[in-house]
């Protein structure tokens, strides 16, 4: 794992310098319980002299099995740490695979920032990350497909404000998994959902203990509200309280879509709903039901914290 980590800062430490060029073959790729210390591993052994604004690096965790393979639909998941300075570059705008079929958009499944402290003194040794690249910093999993091990690809983010193209890195990579590797379909079905509770499973698995914060830092904050998928979020609800279709609207014959911004409290309640978008007519009775629907509390590193998700309601003539 040393080796992996090493030939992974290596490669990072040429992007950052602005090599154009991935070694080959491409440098393994952590696990996310690593990824955090190989971050500070690199940031340490930066030569004199090379700064940067911003910083990220992804680590990916594989179904542990067939059942898991395809409850997420033939996906694997994906951590990155994105890194900065200005924390309203956090957390990445978009993060996408390019390949020769085209550009995809990796979907976002989980996503919370906080603002690191800095130690770094005259026997503080080798400055850490968050003095190299500063002291935003944000945790985001997404969804992948497998298949993309096996072809040619670059995985790109795009940073919130003015950063795009960042390379995190380079496909093909080995499939150590057999029931991956011969999987002579390994495309993910079209149309298939994937299980949220297998999601969260594995993402528990991969960072057994806390996301922690970064080697070095003296003064973590606490962190914003950790953003849910709106799928992810459905998985936790106790009680949803059913939305009436108002009668004016339906006089009126006004159909359409209701999405809400919404933010969970510690406790599973509802504290805040805004209308994103959709009728005035249909947004009210919307409004009121999501405040009244509950949720169980959401556990990061064994504690409750507050959520942010979307909600979605549509509301069609029959």
């Amino acid at each position: 794992m040393k080796r992996a980590l090493l030939a992974a800062g290596i490669a990072a430490l040429a992007l950052l310098a602005g090599a154009q060029q991935a070694p080959t073959p491409p440098a393994p790729i952590p696990r996310p319980a690593q990824l955090d210390q190989a971050i500070e591993d690199f940031a340490r052994g930066i030569p004199a002299g090379i700064t940067a604004d911003r910083y990220a690096a992804f680590a990916v965790q594989m179904p542990a099995d067939e059942a898991e393979y395809e409850a997420l639909n033939k996906q694997a998941l994906v951590l990155i740490i994105a890194i900065s300075k200005q924390g309203s570059e956090l957390p990445p705008k978009r993060v996408y695979l390019e390949q020769d079929s085209g550009t995809l958009k990796l979907p976002l499944i989980s996503s919370f920032r906080v603002a690191l402290g800095i130690v770094k003194g005259p026997d503080a040794g080798p400055p850490p990350a968050s003095y190299r690249f500063g002291r935003a910093r944000s945790w985001s999993w997404y969804l992948i497909p497998t298949s993309a091990w096996r072809k040619p690809g670059t995985l790109l983010l795009d940073f919130a404000e003015n950063r795009k193209e960042f390379v995190l890195g380079k496909f093909p990579q080995p499939i150590e998994e057999d029931f991956i590797r011969n999987d002579a379909k390994p495309e993910p079905g079209r149309g298939r959902t994937v299980a949220p509770e297998a999601i969260q499973r594995i993402m528990e698995r991969a960072m057994p203990a806390k996301i922690s914060s970064a080697a070095g830092a003296s003064d973590p904050g606490s962190p914003a509200p950790v953003w849910l998928s709106e799928e992810m979020a459905n998985a936790l609800l106790v009680d949803k309280v059913r939305v009436r279709y108002p009668e004016a609207a339906k006089r009126s014959q006004i159909e359409g879509t209701v999405v809400l911004s919404v933010l969970i409290g510690r406790d599973g309640l509802v504290k805040e709903a805004r209308v994103v978008s959709g009728d005035p007519l249909l947004a009210q009775p919307t409004m009121e039901a999501v405040k009244q629907s509950r949720y169980r509390p959401y556990l990061l590193g064994g504690q409750p914290v507050e959520v942010e998700t979307q909600v979605t309601t549509v509301f069609e003539m029959r």
